[in-house]
């Protein structure tokens, strides 16, 4: 898998970065609060607890019309997130990487899960 992937990386980057681009359209014309086809958090659903994601189309519709303390308001964790994310992505493009990239690109993506479950847990015990 490991070699499918190093040989893949840069359409694996390309692909995301693609997604990331068409749900950014959509997320900038669609409100999520007035349709009714953008997908609900079934994690809230099932629970009632917030997942890391709760509110996150919402603030990213905000931040594309430059609300960003509308959008931090709905998700703090987005705003944030997203320079790592964009970091992550631009590593991930490149075909070679020195070992130092390499470290940075592995550091980046723990830092970025460990901040996603941290967020989670922070946003369910405060309430937010």
């Amino acid at each position: 898998m490991n070699e499918w992937i190093e040989k893949n990386r840069r359409l694996i980057a390309v692909i995301a970065a693609a997604a990331a681009v068409t749900s950014g359209f959509l997320l900038y014309f669609f409100n999520p609060m007035g349709t009714w086809w953008m997908p609900r958090c079934w994690w809230l659903m099932l629970t009632g607890t917030q997942c890391p994601s709760c509110g996150a189309m919402r603030a990213a519709h905000q931040l594309m019309h430059g609300h960003v303390a509308e959008a931090a308001a709905l998700n703090w964790w987005l705003p944030l997130s997203i320079p790592m994310g964009a970091a992550i992505i631009i590593l991930a493009m490149q075909p070679r990487l020195s070992s130092r990239a390499e470290e940075w690109l592995r550091w980046l993506l723990v830092t970025y899960v460990v901040s996603y479950i941290a967020w989670w847990v922070v946003r369910n015990l405060l309430g937010i």
